[in-house]
């Protein structure tokens, strides 16, 4: 059960972490983890969303600080 979860759980922050790098490339906005960041927080702005925070959380550890 726990595995399926964690697989979920993956997916889904890949999912929004892609949407937030298709946003910055389809602007022809520089791709670095800060800017990824800011546009899952702006994505995610309106609603609480799980994969949204464990994108964040993802980022958080591995290369910025997210507010």
């Amino acid at each position: 059960m726990e595995s399926n979860f964690e697989e979920r759980a993956y997916d889904a922050a890949c999912m929004i972490m892609g949407e937030a790098v298709w946003h910055l490339v389809s602007k022809g906005e520089q791709l670095t983890p800060d800017a990824v960041a800011r546009t899952i927080v702006v994505l995610s702005e309106h609603r609480y969303d799980l994969a949204a925070s464990i994108a964040l959380s993802v980022l958080r550890s591995q290369y910025v600080k997210v507010e």
